[in-house]
């Protein structure tokens, strides 16, 4: 009657010690592999247990992200934040004030509650500082920038609260990621890579990638100076009459070297449908119905065609090689767009900002 495990027969997940009542823990964990209980009660009825598999403790690889996520759940975890926060503190001397604060729920409105709040600017009172560590300062455009970043959905009844509880986040977040920063080079290091890195994924996007999309008389400028960069090879222009039977396909041909295909469609159709047509302008290679004929215009058929059983074929005309449109070819030209913009780009950098190579020192790092 187990809703959880009926759909597996009665088998239920693997767990460990804590997960189940006692009196249930007590039972099945008496028993060895295979081993079938008496029957026993807890406070959700009558149980009939038998021990299917007793799995050993995995590696530290195996449970880490596991502990990791317990103990960053266990309140112990908070406090353990909160002893470091206050001993960074005292190390890098913080300074606050607090009576700064809520002067600035001005700045706040309903929409900060719906996490679609976006900083301004300051008017009255202006940019001043809410604490320092050391030397340097953090102010409240500080704390706002952090506000329009971080915002989630809230349900306070005023904005000095909800103030306090981003302040509260902001002033512990910075002070960790600070000391953290004064005490482990290597985290410094790390973090401002993840910075650089993200900065440079963001100015790639501004630069290339989405403007590649969005600047549609861009796309269009580059489509026509490039346009021999994307060809249609020789193509077939012809109409495909896809024919059940090969007798039927062949009253098909006879009627079509008279007639219009919509004409000899009516007339075939007329009891039951055992034909249907198509247009199709394709490559050579493309479609492999097509390649059995020859390319040049005229009536060919009945041809064996696997999808369908047979077909007539009419060519219409053979297509010269010619330059794609824009819109058959957009993903490829928004690609190659986007390589250009990306060339530029670096070339308006480079002309910028001077590089200068000590050769010496490189060719050392290459062994040369």
């Amino acid at each position: 009657d187990d809703l959880m495990s009926a759909p597996r027969g009665g088998l239920m997940e693997p767990f460990g010690a804590g997960r189940m009542v006692p009196a249930f823990e007590e039972e099945v964990y008496s028993l060895k592999e295979g081993e079938l209980s008496r029957p026993f009660r807890t406070t959700y009825g009558f149980h009939l247990a038998q021990m299917v598999e007793r799995a050993p403790i995995g590696s530290f690889e195996e449970v880490e992200a596991a502990i990791r996520r317990k103990i960053q759940r266990d309140e112990r975890f908070d406090i353990a934040r909160q002893n470091l926060f206050r001993k960074l503190q005292g190390k890098h001397g913080f300074v606050e004030f607090p009576d700064r604060l809520n002067a600035y729920a001005v700045y706040l409105d309903s929409t900060v509650l719906q996490a679609s709040w976006t900083f301004q600017g300051f008017t009255t009172p202006g940019d001043a500082a809410l604490f320092y560590l050391g030397n340097d300062e953090f102010s409240a455009g500080d704390l706002f920038r952090y506000i329009e970043q971080w915002q989630a959905r809230r349900r306070d009844t005023d904005f000095e609260t909800t103030l306090q509880h981003y302040y509260d986040q902001f002033r512990e977040r910075t002070v960790l990621e600070h000391g953290l920063m004064k005490q482990y080079p290597d985290y410094a290091r790390l973090r401002q890579e993840y910075h650089d890195g993200i900065m440079m994924v963001a100015m790639r996007d501004q630069e290339v990638w989405t403007r590649a999309i969005q600047d549609t008389a861009g796309l269009e400028a580059y489509w026509a100076a490039n346009k021999s960069s994307h060809m249609w090879q020789q193509r077939i222009r012809a109409t495909v009459v896809s024919v059940a039977d090969e007798a039927n396909a062949a009253k098909v041909a006879k009627q079509m070297a008279k007639r219009t295909v919509e004409k000899v469609l009516t007339r075939i159709n007329r009891k039951k449908e055992v034909a249907a047509s198509r247009n199709v302008t394709a490559e050579r290679g493309r479609e492999p119905l097509l390649d059995q004929v020859d390319w040049k215009p005229g009536l060919y058929g009945p041809v064996a065609d696997d999808d369908n059983g047979f077909a007539v074929v009419q060519v219409h005309e053979i297509l010269a090689p010619t330059p794609k449109a824009l819109h058959e070819a957009r993903g490829l030209f928004i690609s190659d767009y986007q390589q250009h913009l990306e060339r530029e780009w670096v070339k308006s950098l480079r002309s910028k900002y001077n590089v200068q190579v000590n050769e010496d020192r490189l060719g050392k790092l290459v062994g040369n």
